[in-house]
């Protein structure tokens, strides 16, 4: 992996690229982004299977696990990850940074921060089918201060894969601590900031609608999968990043 990510230190910015759903492309505009509204000295890394094509200034750390999808998110939580240390900030290839985000960084200097997700509500929170009211599409923590989180899964990787069917409900009902942004600061781009009246329906696609709020520091573009296709049309050239099924 070289001497680079061995002895780095501050803060390092880290993205996932596992398979084929997103390409070298999204993990470059991403870094782009960070250019722009990062002014805090940092580094850019990119844990994934295939490096074909980033740029020559993002480092590739090699996925080292037979994981699949978002539990490669998990990895970074070990101890000694990539040799890194100092100040993770972690994003999903499908968001997008809109204004200066050097206070989500340090927000909570402590622990696992990840977004609270207000479009759903505490009413979201249940153990049917374990869903709940966080996203982990941004994350920060310490290098090294979530290895606990890695451990647990490690242990029970087979029951933890067979009971959430994502990262975030593995997070949420494994009962980790979590520490969350102000509402307002993360927004999702097809639900908005605040829980809608429309949230829970089964007529929710008949209410589909594309949100946008440019003072706001980052939008995820989770959820377009839900998306009748008029709207996934005027959804795809706003979020400026195809999205591969």
């Amino acid at each position: 992996m070289g001497d680079a990510i061995h002895n780095s230190t501050g803060l390092n910015v880290l993205c996932v690229k596992w398979g084929d759903k997103y390409h070298a492309d999204d993990v470059n505009r991403l870094q782009a982004m960070i250019a722009e509204h990062l002014t805090l000295p940092h580094r850019f890394y990119c844990y994934t299977d295939d490096p074909e094509g980033v740029r020559a200034d993002i480092i590739p750390i090699a996925v080292d696990n037979r994981l699949t999808v978002w539990w490669n998110k998990l990895a970074l939580f070990q101890r000694g990850f990539g040799g890194l240390e100092g100040r993770m900030l972690f994003l999903d290839l499908d968001v997008v940074v809109q204004r200066n985000i050097d206070d989500l960084v340090w927000y909570h200097p402590q622990g696992l921060t990840c977004v609270e997700a207000f479009w759903k509500g505490p009413q979201a929170i249940n153990t049917v089918n374990y869903n709940m009211n966080i996203n982990s599409s941004v994350m920060t923590w310490n290098a090294g201060e979530c290895g606990a989180i890695w451990n647990h899964f490690a242990a029970h990787e087979t029951e933890m894969l067979e009971r959430y069917i994502g990262m975030d409900r593995f997070l949420f009902h494994e009962g980790f601590e979590l520490r969350h942004w102000p509402r307002g600061w993360i927004y999702s781009r097809l639900n908005g900031i605040d829980l809608r009246p429309f949230y829970y329906s089964y007529r929710k696609h008949l209410h589909c609608e594309v949100f946008s709020f440019p003072e706001t520091r980052i939008c995820l573009l989770n959820g377009v999968w839900t998306m009748p296709p008029e709207k996934e049309r005027e959804f795809r050239p706003k979020r400026g990043l195809q999205h591969h099924r």
